[in-house]
């Protein structure tokens, strides 16, 4: 309904400037061809509230997320350190310096999958601000104020950014850091001959 109440308004106003003459131009006329423009005033207002609306629910889905997800990790990092001490504690005797070896790599695997998983927790965390930036225009037609864009575009961006090129170092991290022999394939092989494990996807 905006756009055609807007194209009608605009055909006329496009016919009109091509017989424009400065003699025969008036304010009043002008103001004549935008009085149809009236009637989007309601449906301006109508989408203001739902842009409004919907960042409102952005904003209470990540709170939610937030709130579900803290205990989570917490309990997820506590079992994957806990998984890993106790599966080295059953290798077999003699092998201590492997044994070493593979519970190293696997608390350096640990320690990057949790800050990964951490950093993506801030990334979610840090759409908080922006979302709350933009609910605090309290204009009935925000959403045309080009601060108010600008504080949205980077409050949920930026966030995005930032985090998103941390992660990927740590992934170069656990990619880089990978030795070219598995330390839990070496242990395993050597406890265990006849069982064959593909370590490639680790």
């Amino acid at each position: 309904m905006i756009a055609k109440i807007g194209d009608a308004t605009i055909r006329k106003l496009l016919r009109s400037a091509s017989s424009y003459s400065p003699a025969t131009y008036t304010k009043a006329r002008l103001l004549l061809e935008l009085v149809p423009l009236q009637k989007n005033i309601p449906h301006l207002i109508k989408l203001g509230h739902y842009v409004r609306c919907g960042l409102i629910f952005y904003l209470v889905s990540v709170l939610s997320l937030i709130l579900i997800w803290i205990p989570f990790l917490v309990i997820s990092n506590r079992k994957t350190v806990v998984e890993t001490k106790f599966g080295l504690q059953e290798s077999p005797v003699g092998l201590s310096q492997k044994v070493d070896n593979a519970y190293n790599y696997m608390r350096q695997q640990g320690k990057l999958v949790a800050w990964h998983t951490t950093v993506v927790f801030i990334t979610s965390a840090a759409h908080i601000p922006g979302l709350v930036c933009a609910l605090s225009f309290t204009s009935r037609f925000f959403y045309m104020d080009t601060l108010w864009w600008a504080s949205l575009e980077i409050g949920l961006e930026l966030p995005i950014s930032i985090m998103g090129n941390i992660s990927l170092f740590l992934l170069y991290l656990l990619a880089s850091r990978q030795p070219p022999v598995h330390p839990v394939a070496e242990l395993e092989s050597c406890a265990y001959p006849d069982k064959k494990t593909d370590f490639r996807a680790i």
